[in-house]
């Protein structure tokens, strides 16, 4: 059975020079702490990069790193607390675009909710319009699926508790995401007992993986054959993450990861699914 209300709202636009996508997500916390989840350092590290440093203020700096990867300095434009955020993104620099009409932004705009909570509304522009563009725009796209949707479960479950992040990769070679994505949800894959069922947000699930690892909750995103976010609730309402097609870095190949985000769980607790996932992907890329 699906839940049909869906707290994220995610669409594209796409003129003829350029293309955005524009979000809208219901949060039930107030705009001071979606404000800090967007602009303290610490805050950003419980749901978005796995490190970040802030030079708070317009002309100041957001740095996003995960782990080397995709590292880069975000230049901050507007800087209006609890109301309004808004910096540069890292392709500006990289394709040479900063400070032209089109240069990629990110906007973000906090607004009260009548009745309580806040609304917050995310207008990504500036991608120019080209087939050496579409891969970055459709990435960030299902980027944002799952990131926004971290943000929404970390500030309504774990605020303030410090996340930690197990995460499992390995490259695909020449293999096709769908053959990659088929795989982990075959036999031998992913999946030792039980199924995962319908892979459609809001579904339930419930699999043990080898190793007599459990792993069971709410699909939070299915865009097949690349990404899956899901709750697990038997590791304190922790959030899995399957990214097929995954780029470790600009030209880099293309990776499958599987992320787990958990927050006041035990680090053994955390190595034992790691373990299980890393036997799990070896067999899935092995022929």
């Amino acid at each position: 059975m699906t839940n049909s209300t869906d707290p994220l709202r995610l669409t594209a636009h796409r003129g003829e020079d350029s293309q955005r996508l524009e979000a809208e997500l219901q949060l039930s916390v107030d705009p001071q702490a979606v404000w800090a989840a967007l602009t303290d350092a610490q805050e950003l590290e419980n749901w978005f990069p796995l490190q970040a440093e802030v030079e708070p203020g317009e002309g100041g700096r957001i740095h996003l790193s995960w782990d080397g990867d995709w590292e880069s300095d975000l230049d901050i434009e507007l800087w209006e607390p609890q109301r309004r955020l808004r910096t540069s993104w890292p392709w500006a620099a990289e394709e040479g675009l900063r400070g032209q009409p089109n240069a990629v932004v990110v906007d973000y705009q906090i607004e009260p909710r009548s009745g309580g909570g806040t609304v917050l509304r995310l207008v990504h522009s500036g991608f120019p319009v080209g087939d050496d563009w579409e891969d970055i725009f459709d990435g960030t796209r299902r980027g944002w699926s799952y990131e926004l949707r971290s943000l929404k479960h970390y500030l309504e479950n774990h605020r303030g508790v410090r996340r930690a992040v197990a995460r499992v990769r390995r490259s695909m070679g020449s293999r096709a995401n769908q053959e990659v994505w088929d795989r982990l949800w075959s036999d031998g894959g992913l999946v030792a007992e039980g199924a995962v069922g319908p892979i459609e947000r809001g579904a339930s699930y419930a699999f043990t993986m080898s190793g007599g690892v459990e792993l069971a909750g709410t699909i939070l995103v299915a865009i097949a054959p690349t990404d899956l976010g899901a709750t697990v609730s038997g590791v304190n309402n922790s959030l899995f993450r399957v990214a097929v097609g995954h780029e470790r870095g600009p030209g880099e190949p293309p990776e499958v990861q599987l992320w787990l985000a958990t927050w006041g769980v035990l680090r053994s607790q955390v190595e034992q699914i790691e373990s299980a996932w890393e036997s799990a992907l070896d067999r899935v890329l092995a022929s």
